[in-house]
């Protein structure tokens, strides 16, 4: 046992030198060595029991103990290399399994390539006038290297993230020790260092170069200029860098800085100044910056990509519709052919998310981090693709989970990752997770609204039922922007906790935007619970009048009924108030003044389904008099083909009814998370996954249906049917666990809905039943 230490140790030591050579050379990062280590740590004493409990003899390995009279002679006479080999095999597999595991643990790692590794540090400034370009003037250089061919830019967002003192602080410029850390362990074999020295007239830029591990820089110059000059600086800078480090024959072009940066010297520094309030989680503040970035220069690429990521927060956390966005992104894929092939892939990648394209936008992120897998924003878009879009190609919670933890270790500071993933915490129910997530916000500047509001919404959720009281006077007193974040958590996981809620803040509400929010939340819930006549007495008595809600609402009763939730009859109502509200032979002449396509079509559905379906036929003449445009591709196509679905449906015409049903679903072709239950499109899918299981289809059910329920989104009564639908649906493939989690979620609504709802709630009751009989 003492000659196989000695042979182990040895063999170990030999396997751990070979790696502390060989992987830093092959540009791995710092973790493969200590695995390799750990590995060979671990694997001492396994080596050890095997060598007291087995021993090797000419018949192979035998116990010890079960060895008989004679044999450890023999023994001894087995070849000493042989039993060296084995050792240094149990060695050489330990840290092979070490990396391995290392690998398995630290997440995806880019493929390994001949291309130039490049980490850039923030520049230390000297003087007040150029203390704002330390981060910026930094920044701009990786852009403009990371456009040019044959090299490889650590993302410098998430290469500083240790840098900073605090989290909202500036990052400081590393000595070249710890820069020499930080760009090994991005996989970059050459850094960069500098300061910058300056007045308001002019400013000088002194640069080193480094080699990872060596302590003197391997080159040292200066360029300098006057600041509106500054984009003309970087590029020389750039040049001189390239030439610099080039070790091959045909020295690379670096891209031109004015063909897809800016000119201007503000439009920058808003441009950067906007990436920063982000991340920070200060969304107004960043949209404000993109907007005078933007403004400044109308051409300037890279600010149009940033702008739509900004304003659709900004939308979402004033409880808007998307809105804008797609043209803004449009744009920027219109003026990439000049980006870098990150920032070109990342602008159709934000283009597709829009588009709610989610194949290619997952394609367009991961080829990012094949590129460079310190990538944090990539990692972060990667994770909402998987989040909102993920039914479409097959990823699930584990995969938004892991895309997201990974941005979140790339950049811990990362404002919006860390709300997305309190959001996960919150929509898989698990509250230990919960409190992880408000302990990691707690690390973040508090004072911001998406902070706040993501706070007050964990807190929501975990508080008992004896503190809630209280804590919702708290919310109810806090900005209107901080209501959202509660309300969301709140309707997906405790929808009785929200009418409290909602009571509280209507008492405080004031007029306009606020006592909307409040009246819409409260008839969405009563919608998604099944409390329709009530609804319906508060519409009659004008209690939503004041806040423009009752086109909507009557609207959304309407299209309940076409859920399937409460009998035809009580929808009528509903029916004639849209019917005074946009008459079929004058729908053309509100155009511009009422809601008259998403009408329109709510009363064609309605008579499809239940009613005359000549007045449908009559309907779809008068949608194809609509005006054309709009961001769906072709919306009068796509309302007039569910018309048709519905009709085929009701006569009992399966065939047709997919085929149309699929048409209406395609020329649409705007899916999106952020809509609501009232709209035409929402009601389209469930309707499709209806169909495609009626056909004996259940995988493609299963996955229209995921687009309707938490995580993907919340849309009242279509999340509570499709939480149904999808017990079923587990059921029926024995998966009882499942089964018993969605009829859960579809009682948490129907629990407290009225009789019109009794049928659904005995069954999803009787599902739960079931499905928790069958699981033991």
């Amino acid at each position: 046992m003492f000659r196989v230490a000695a042979v182990y140790a040895a063999a170990a030591w030999v396997v751990i030198e070979a790696s502390a050579t060989i992987l830093p050379a092959l540009h791995l990062p710092e973790w493969t060595v200590t695995a390799v280590v750990i590995a060979a740590l671990v694997g001492f004493p396994v080596a050890l029991v095997l060598a007291w409990a087995f021993e090797l003899t000419p018949e192979g390995l035998r116990r010890t103990e079960g060895l008989a009279p004679g044999v450890e002679p023999a023994i001894r006479e087995v070849s000493r290399a042989r039993g060296i080999a084995a050792v240094l095999l149990v060695a050489v597999l330990a840290a092979a399994g070490g990396y391995l595991a290392g690998r398995r643990i630290s997440g995806p790692r880019a493929a390994a390539d001949d291309r130039l590794g490049l980490a850039v540090f923030p520049f230390r400034p000297t003087g007040a006038a150029v203390e704002e370009w330390s981060e910026g003037m930094a920044d701009l250089l990786a852009t403009v290297l990371d456009g040019t061919p044959g090299v490889r830019i650590a993302d410098p967002w998430s290469l500083w993230r240790g840098l900073r003192r605090e989290r909202t602080a500036r990052a400081e410029s590393p000595d070249p020790v710890e820069a020499g850390q930080l760009a090994r362990r991005a996989g970059a074999r050459h850094f960069v260092l500098g300061s910058i020295v300056g007045t308001g007239e002019r400013f000088d830029v002194s640069v080193r170069v480094y080699e990872v591990d060596k302590a003197e820089p391997l080159y040292t110059f200066v360029q300098g200029g006057a600041p509106d000059g500054l984009s003309a600086v970087v590029q020389r800078i750039a040049v001189d860098l390239i030439t610099q480090l080039w070790n091959r024959e045909e020295l690379p072009s670096v891209p031109d800085i004015d063909r897809y940066a800016t000119r201007s010297a503000d439009a920058l520094k808003a441009y950067l100044d906007a990436k920063t309030a982000m991340r920070r989680g200060l969304v107004d503040s960043a949209d404000v910056a993109i907007d005078r970035a933007l403004a400044l220069d109308t051409t300037f690429a890279l600010a149009m990509v940033e702008a739509a990521c900004i304003k659709s927060w900004a939308q979402l956390m004033r409880g808007e519709l998307y809105s804008g966005v797609m043209e803004i992104a449009e744009r920027a894929v219109e003026h990439s052919d000049s980006l870098s092939e990150r920032s070109r892939l990342r602008a159709r990648a934000v283009l597709a998310l829009i588009r709610t394209d989610g194949v290619t936008a997952a394609d367009a992120l991961r080829r990012i981090i094949e590129i460079d897998d310190t990538d944090f924003q990539a990692h972060g878009l990667l994770g909402y693709c998987h989040l909102v879009y993920g039914w479409q190609y097959g990823a699930d919670v584990a995969d938004v989970l892991a895309a997201t933890e990974y941005a979140i270790q790339v950049d811990s500071t990362d404002v919006p990752a860390l709300a997305r993933r309190a959001w996960l915490a919150v929509a898989v129910e698990d509250p230990d997770d919960m409190r992880r997530q408000l302990e990691r916000l707690l690390q973040t500047d508090t004072t911001t609204v998406l902070v706040r509001g993501t706070l007050l919404g964990l807190r929501a959720v975990l508080a008992g039922d004896n503190e809630f009281p209280a804590l919702a006077d708290s919310i109810a007193g806090a900005p209107m922007r901080e209501w959202f974040a509660p309300m969301r958590y709140l309707r997906v996981v405790r929808p009785d906790r929200l009418a409290t809620l909602v009571e509280r803040v209507a008492s405080t509400a004031g007029p306009g935007r606020p006592q909307w929010a409040v009246a819409s939340v409260q008839g969405r819930l009563a919608l998604a619970e099944g409390r329709l006549a009530e609804l319906e007495s508060g519409l009659e008595a004008g209690e939503y009048r004041s806040a423009n809600l009752d086109p909507d609402l009557y609207r959304a009763l309407v299209v309940s009924s076409l859920a399937g939730l409460g009998p035809p009859e009580a929808a009528r109502p509903s029916v004639d108030w849209l019917a005074r509200y946009v008459p079929i032979d004058s729908a053309v002449a509100y155009w511009g003044q009422r809601l008259v396509w998403p009408t329109a079509w709510a009363l064609g559905a309605y008579q499809a389904s239940f009613g005359d379906t000549a007045v449908t036929r009559r309907w779809q003449e008068v949608i194809g008099t609509f005006p054309p445009g709009g961001t769906p591709k072709d919306y009068r196509g796509s309302l007039q083909s569910d018309l048709e679905a519905r009709v085929a449906a009701r006569r009992g015409d399966l065939v047709v009814a997919l085929e149309q049903a699929r048409q209406a679903f395609d020329l649409w072709a705007i899916h999106t998370d952020n809509d609501w239950e009232g709209s035409p499109e929402p009601s389209m899918r469930l309707h499709l996954a209806l169909l495609y299981r009626a056909a004996g289809q259940p995988d493609s059910a299963r996955a229209l249906l995921r687009s309707l329920v938490p995580p993907t989104t919340w849309m009242g009564f279509l999340t509570a049917r499709s939480s149904f639908e999808l017990g079923e649906l587990a059921e029926n493939r024995g998966d009882f666990q499942a089964a018993a989690r969605h009829y859960r979620n579809a009682l948490r609504y129907w629990e407290r809905g009225g009789p019109e709802i009794t049928d659904w709630r005995q069954r999803a009751e009787a599902g739960l039943m079931r499905a928790v009989a069958e699981r033991g």
